[in-house]
């Protein structure tokens, strides 16, 4: 979680010639209280928005004027996640505006998945990546950092990490929306597939806590095994639930609903496969490999 750490008072740093200085103390002070507090969450979104505009005014304004000195150097000083990181690079400032609306996004994304708003809650996810977007391009244009500054929000692989999380969870929320819709074995299964990938680009990018992976991989194998059925490979479906499906708790009340219904879907299918079809209960063709889903472009049809 981020704060701001330590005030800065704008009209001591930058020339008279720029008339927004007093302004933007106020607003970046302003911004403390709230985040410190976090008990008005769309005034501080808009407060967050209006002064990552300011902030880039002024940022502009300083690159047009290089000719002109700085009265002093500021030091930008954040709380993150506990550790107190300060730098003096404006960059620094601009990156975490926009990590700090992010999260916010984010945190909103989750509160409208425990409410069963999903596509609510896929609309925030991507305000939030929209969000880490923009903190992306700022450290594109920072060249180089001190060690102390070397936190992980300024990691431009742990951003890019964060964004497929994003992308993830806004196909997990489509899911949702798809399974209360009684949409398609095949449908879900691409949808799967899709959120499997990004969850894998996030391991790749900044590995981390693997549990969004395994719950796309868990879905993807579920699915795959009704198309199974639904060709009538009754065995191989079978074998499927039992070797691959192995559900955990999830954020989404309507995927753990459909793993709740599992185990009596495993019971039917081996009663019916044993009084009528008689099939062995074996592997089909696998799926395709996590390493196959994140070098497709497109997506990969079911076998």
């Amino acid at each position: 979680m981020l704060h701001i750490h330590t005030p800065i008072e704008f009209e001591k740093i930058v020339d008279v010639d720029w008339a927004g200085a007093v302004q933007l103390t106020r607003e970046r002070m302003s911004i403390q209280q709230l985040l410190d507090a976090r008990d008005n969450i769309p005034l501080l979104i808009t407060r967050l928005i209006k002064y990552s505009k300011s902030f880039e005014q002024l940022f502009s304004h300083i690159k047009q004027c290089q000719w002109i000195p700085l009265l002093k150097q500021p030091s930008f000083t954040w709380s993150i996640d506990g550790s107190i990181v300060s730098s003096t690079a404006w960059n620094f400032e601009k990156n975490n505006i926009h990590i700090a609306l992010a999260d916010i996004y984010m945190q909103e994304g989750y509160k409208k998945i425990d409410e069963q708003q999903y596509k609510e809650a896929s609309q925030s996810f991507k305000q939030s990546s929209h969000h880490f977007t923009f903190a992306n391009i700022s450290l594109e244009s920072w060249k180089w950092k001190l060690p102390s500054e070397n936190t992980h929000i300024v990691q431009s692989k742990w951003q890019k990490a964060q964004n497929e999380k994003l992308k993830c969870l806004q196909h997990l929320c489509t899911i949702g929306v798809g399974i209360g819709k009684n949409s398609s074995d095949k449908t879900l299964y691409i949808l799967t597939q899709r959120a499997t990938k990004c969850a894998a680009l996030e391991q790749v990018y900044y590995p981390s806590d693997p549990s969004l992976l395994h719950i796309c991989e868990t879905l993807r194998y579920f699915y795959s095994s009704n198309i199974q059925w639904n060709k009538e490979e009754y065995g191989a479906s079978i074998d499927t639930l039992q070797r691959w499906v192995r559900p955990k708790h999830t954020k989404f009340q309507i995927i753990n609903e459909e793993f709740d219904k599992l185990e009596l879907l495993l019971a039917e299918r081996k009663m019916t496969n044993n009084n009528i079809y008689f099939e062995q209960v074996k592997p089909s063709q696998s799926l395709p490999s996590l390493c196959e889903i994140i070098e497709s472009e497109d997506d990969i049809s079911h076998p």
